[in-house]
């Protein structure tokens, strides 16, 4: 009986000791020497000064063999304050290294990865991404990056940005159109102007903020904003707006930290965001759970309409209703991924690995 109950509490203490990791595993969260070890994977470079200002930054190449023809997307990261105060800090500062995960890099549909540059705003020269004398130098540091690596494919380059960061995602989008082909804006201390959204109006943009958000205040410029942006939307539906009732605290402020759900693909763990809500243009709910990155990126913003219309009908064994035949087509196509090294992506835009894992 001793034995039994011994064995027992073992057991027990089994399960609550691996389960959580696998949990968090699992979601792809990255904790301490986890996070180090992807940050460890970004390289520094810095590009060329405009007008006594030139931009460094941190990166992440997805290249991993000498002459790969593969185009890759650029997601451009800008921080909000504090983030830039020394060189490396806009790495160390957040958790978007995550972002250089093989599981999140496989999120990236028909390339299968990105390239990840989270530049630096010059803090120690007291300037912020929201100055205007920041945009110009950092065009120049991007075209340089692109020449380096020409990898990248032009067509498909991101910018996502929070709190003070947010003005430097719209600042590089609205001056250089047709360079960036889809932005966030996360929280932002400011309302995006009449003159901005109507030159935001044909890219798709992705707005957050939190309704208790002591510094980003929801009624001052988050609503305002949204309601901007609709207001010169060219196509509603390219228009993502996604609300909170708390997010987590940063260091000043409360209910400010919504980009540590974006860092984790709206898969964070912990506790702290309530009411989270994402509607596009229309006002139609949609579902964040591909992800934010399938969501965000040209492919995954552009197609998710057609999946959720086409998978009642699609011919896809992935939309099966019968459960013995989509347990045969997941088994199949583990074996392809893993024997075949195979990723194959459904007529209605939904990327297989994904919905296996």
């Amino acid at each position: 009986m001793k034995k039994r109950i011994i064995v027992l509490m073992l057991s027990v203490f089994m399960f609550f000791s691996f389960t959580p990791l696998c949990f968090a595993e699992n979601l792809h969260i990255s904790i301490d020497e986890g996070l180090k070890a992807l940050q460890s994977q970004f390289s520094r470079d810095k590009g060329p000064s405009v007008k006594g200002i030139a931009i460094d930054y941190s990166f992440f190449s997805p290249v991993t063999v000498e002459n790969d023809e593969t185009k890759y997307p650029l997601v451009i990261i800008m921080a909000g304050a504090r983030e830039g105060a020394y060189e490396g800090k806009e790495l160390t500062a957040n958790e978007f290294a995550n972002w250089s995960s093989k599981e999140y890099q496989s999120k990236f549909l028909e390339s299968g990865g990105a390239f990840i540059l989270i530049a630096r705003a010059p803090e120690e020269r007291l300037l912020n991404w929201n100055a205007s004398e920041l945009v110009a130098p950092l065009k120049a540091a991007i075209d340089d990056f692109i020449v380096k690596h020409p990898q990248v494919d032009t067509a498909r380059i991101y910018a996502l940005g929070w709190c003070l960061g947010a003005k430097g995602a719209i600042n590089i989008t609205v001056n250089y159109p047709g360079f960036i082909c889809a932005v966030a804006v996360m929280v932002p201390p400011f309302k995006i102007s009449d003159s901005d959204a109507k030159k935001l109006g044909g890219v798709p943009v992705w707005l957050m903020g939190c309704k208790a958000d002591s510094y980003a205040l929801y009624d001052l410029y988050i609503e305002p904003s949204w309601e901007n942006l609709l207001k010169y939307a060219e196509d509603p539906k390219q228009k993502r707006f996604t609300s909170y009732e708390t997010a987590v605290d940063t260091t000043f402020f409360f209910n400010h930290n919504v980009w540590l759900m974006v860092s984790h693909d709206m898969h964070y763990a912990k506790e702290g965001y309530t009411g989270m809500k994402t509607i596009n243009g229309n006002g139609a709910e949609v579902s964040v759970e591909p992800g934010f990155i399938n969501l965000f990126s040209r492919y995954g913003l552009a197609r998710y309409e057609l999946v959720t219309i086409h998978n009642d009908y699609c011919p896809c064994l992935c939309h099966s209703k019968n459960i013995i035949l989509n347990t045969c087509w997941k088994i199949i196509s583990l074996f392809r991924y893993y024997i075949i090294r195979e990723r194959t992506v459904c007529e209605c835009g939904i990327d297989h690995w994904q919905i296996c894992t």
